[in-house]
């Protein structure tokens, strides 16, 4: 009987691993598609059109899209046991998962440039997810079919995310609480994509609006959050950095520059001046020294 098990064990090793490299490979070239989008659409905002297609960056660029996506999609799938859901059930489920939200944003905090007001929780905030929080738990336990905790759910959560928008136009810049919309639209629009989908087929029309909800995704990430992970972590939040030129520049020769670089290649830097909202490219034969120093907030991209 093991005679038998072994050589048939042996021959389905090859399959196996040709089918793990085919999806090693695919996904390899689903991150570097996404990636070139995010990097092309973040370049696009300082008026940069060349991307160089061998840059290391591409694929961390798609990388941290992944990472941002499926992180709040598995878990929303893994909470609703990758069934169809009712909204009573979605009602009961959206008030825990954003207080996941806010868990992850805490630890997830590191990886984005800190001279926003993002290292600044909301306090008040945070004790009104606790409270809100204590307030479902005993009911929710003793009689989980009772209507008002899904309602008192559904509407608590609602308060914290009008609250946050209310926190990110005050503050006009990337805050504590994008992170959190971020993780929360992602997953909300999981459990939205379970409920109304029946057919797992490919021939469900359905996959179209899906689509476009990733791209949308896409070009959202691209503007607003890829610009803030910091560089050193693979991210597009700029450095801040002081050019001394030339004296054959062609550009300010034989000056200091302090700005913002966007990018870097082999033939020259991308250079935001302070002051400017257009990147400018700076070959290599026109910089004398390069030195780096302190995020300013003030140049900080918003």
């Amino acid at each position: 009987m093991a005679a038998d098990i072994q050589p048939q064990s042996a021959s389905q090793l090859p399959s196996n691993l040709e089918v793990a490299t085919k999806g090693i490979g695919a996904a390899a070239i689903v991150l570097y598609v996404v990636g070139y989008l995010v990097i092309s659409i973040h370049h696009s905002t300082y008026g940069v059109t060349q991307i160089d297609p061998f840059k290391s960056r591409i694929i961390s660029a798609g990388g941290w899209f992944a990472v941002m996506t499926f992180i709040p999609a598995f878990t929303c799938l893994e909470a609703m046991k990758w069934k169809r859901a009712s909204w009573d059930q979605v009602l009961r489920f959206v008030f825990p998962y954003w207080m996941v939200c806010c868990t992850v944003t805490l630890s997830a905090v590191i990886i984005f440039t800190s001279s926003s007001s993002l290292m600044s929780p909301n306090w008040a905030e945070i004790s009104g997810l606790f409270g809100v929080s204590v307030a479902l738990a005993y009911p929710g336990l003793k009689k989980p079919k009772q209507f008002w905790v899904g309602a008192l759910s559904g509407l608590a959560t609602v308060f914290f995310v009008m609250w946050s928008i209310k926190n990110i136009n005050k503050a006009g810049t990337f805050t504590f609480s994008s992170v959190i919309l971020w993780f929360f639209a992602v997953g909300f629009f999981t459990v939205l994509e379970l409920m109304n989908r029946t057919d797992p087929q490919l021939k469900d029309p359905r996959w179209i609006r899906t689509f476009f909800g990733l791209l949308l995704l896409i070009f959202i990430f691209a503007g607003v959050y890829f610009p803030h992970i910091r560089a050193s972590w693979g991210g597009g939040g700029p450095v801040s950095i002081r050019v001394h030129t030339t004296k054959e520049s062609t550009f300010r020769p034989n000056e200091d520059i302090d700005g913002l670089l966007i990018d870097e290649e082999a033939a020259g830097l991308y250079l935001m001046p302070n002051q400017s909202t257009r990147a400018i490219f700076l070959p290599r034969a026109t910089i004398a020294l390069i030195s780096f120093s302190e995020p300013d907030p003030k140049s900080e991209i918003r």
